[in-house]
């Protein structure tokens, strides 16, 4: 190994002395050295520092975990899959090169089972109410009594008691369903027709069914109701 000691000239004339520096030590074989075909960036000291070094204390973000362990360039580790999470990355292979990209293709699976999402909105299910009784119920109270020497806004917040007492017992309240929870306000059934037809003009022409005119004038269409839709619900 050589060592070299650098002179440096200090800025005040000190008699001519010269400070030298400490020794500096050549990199090792392990940081120069590189695979044929090109250089593994992943060999670096710096790569390896920031995906297996110590988490930044100010962060709370988990460091990274690099998942490829085959080259993808010509014997070199080019690209690269992060994950935050263990096991959320698995089945990586390397597929080949596609057309003239003289990089591997790389497929992987993301291990996570999908989640339905459950609406927690309810509304009142009146198909399944009891008119009668409500009406029967709100008949039974003596307005003119409860009423009397009342202000509007008193008068006002003894009916609503009375009407949510009644609405309770005679009106069942039923769970929103998600598809349409999940729904745009300015989702209509004129939007929804121009989206079901934009997405079969798109499966047409990727059999060659429809021509490319054909599917962009659809996809314009699609776009134009829906910029229409959305306005119109703004306003």
């Amino acid at each position: 190994m050589v060592k070299q000691a650098v002179p440096i000239q200090p800025m005040e004339d000190d008699g001519g002395a010269e400070i030298p520096l400490q020794p500096m030590e050549d990199p090792t074989p392990e940081q120069v050295e590189a695979p044929e075909g090109g250089c593994d960036p992943m060999r670096s000291p710096h790569w390896s520092k920031l995906l297996a070094g110590p988490v930044d204390p100010w962060r709370k973000e988990p460091t990274p975990e690099q998942v490829i362990e085959e080259p993808t360039r010509r014997g070199a580790m080019l690209d690269l899959v992060l994950t935050n999470k263990e096991g959320l990355v698995g089945d990586v292979k390397l597929k080949g090169s596609l057309g003239c990209s003289d990089h591997e293709m790389v497929e992987f699976r993301i291990l996570r089972t999908a989640r339905r999402a459950h609406s927690k909105l309810t509304t009142l299910d009146f198909r399944r109410a009891d008119f009668g009784l409500f009406r029967d119920l709100l008949g039974r109270i003596p307005w003119d009594k409860a009423l009397e020497g009342r202000g509007a806004q008193d008068s006002w917040l003894i009916f609503k008691g009375h009407l949510l007492q009644a609405q309770e017992r005679c009106i069942p309240a039923k769970r929103k369903s998600s598809k349409n929870t999940k729904s745009p306000p300015w989702m209509n059934k004129e939007v929804l027709g121009k989206v079901k037809q934009k997405k079969e003009a798109y499966r047409g022409w990727k059999q060659g069914q429809v021509a490319w005119e054909e599917y962009r004038e659809t996809v314009r269409a699609a776009r134009d109701q829906v910029r229409k839709a959305k306005a119109l619900n703004r306003n």
